[in-house]
């Protein structure tokens, strides 16, 4: 059976991911999103296969965190309603260097049970109004589009506390 699992690398120090969410912040207001703050920006990796929860924290450990400035999470959600995650990754059939990058050194690891690996970068963003407007996802969608992505070979899916 195929199964497929996110694993979100964070820094522990968030400087770069601060600094991105600052001008972000300040795209967000000039689109008309002033109620919505981006909380934090971090490289996503999606794997496909038949494989084992101990294999992936292997991969994730050994490969793609360094566990002295990072972290990782597999499978996160978001963590109140207030709380949207935005994943960017590229469209099937287009060239994914990085992820490429990742099979082959899994492969390196002499783990066969991945299949596909994908690269892409999830984007936190918190609404500050106390009521959700369905309008603000497609406005979100609507900036990521425009700002976050290039819509000819990337694509994004937001994930929201269920």
């Amino acid at each position: 059976m195929i199964k497929k699992v996110l694993v979100e690398v964070s820094s522990i120090l968030k400087k770069n991911s601060l600094q991105n969410c600052k001008k972000i912040k300040n795209l967000l207001r000039a689109s008309g999103l002033g109620d919505v703050e981006c909380n934090t920006i971090e490289p996503l990796y999606g794997l496909e296969g038949n494989f084992s929860l101990e294999e992936i924290q292997r991969i994730a450990q050994e490969l793609l965190c360094d566990p002295i400035a990072e972290k990782f999470i597999i499978d996160a959600e978001p963590k109140d309603f207030k709380t949207i995650f935005l994943d960017v990754w590229f469209k099937s059939g287009v060239t994914d260097p990085v992820a490429e990058s990742v099979l082959k050194a899994i492969r390196d690891l002499n783990i066969m049970t991945i299949e596909n690996a994908f690269f892409g970068m999830r984007y936190e963003f918190e609404e500050i109004a106390q009521a959700r407007e369905k309008s603000v996802d497609e406005k979100l969608i609507f900036f990521a589009n425009q700002h976050l992505l290039n819509p000819l070979v990337q694509q994004c899916q937001l994930i929201k506390y269920s």
